[in-house]
């Protein structure tokens, strides 16, 4: 149960043979498939660092770039050892906080 954050990821390694305990869906920004929820009691819930809006980057080392929902899921369900090194980004935080600072400059020039 091992969790190494580098550069705005996440890399979560799963030991256990059960589910991973993640609900997925397709992010609003076609950034990918991105966590909707994480089941209670499950592996995923073992890592805080987790959430619901962060985007799965890579599974066992294969990277899931411009694939589908249902592509990202047969790729977790044909991962069967363990551990299985799952990365993450941020997601929404990416596009958050160049609009924090845009907020922020257009706020200054209005004084």
């Amino acid at each position: 149960r091992s969790t190494q954050k580098q550069g705005g990821t996440v890399s979560v390694d799963f030991t256990e043979p059960a589910s991973l305990g993640l609900n997925l869906t397709v992010d609003a920004n076609n950034d990918g498939v991105m966590i909707l929820s994480i089941k209670q009691g499950s592996q995923a819930a073992n890592h805080p660092e987790l959430r619901p809006k962060m985007i799965l980057q890579e599974v066992g080392g294969k990277s899931l770039r411009g694939m589908s929902l249902d592509q990202v899921t047969s790729v977790i369900s044909e991962h069967q050892e363990r551990p299985l090194r799952v990365v993450f980004s941020a997601g929404m935080m990416r596009v958050q906080l160049p609009l924090l600072f845009r907020f922020w400059e257009l706020a200054s020039q209005s004084r």
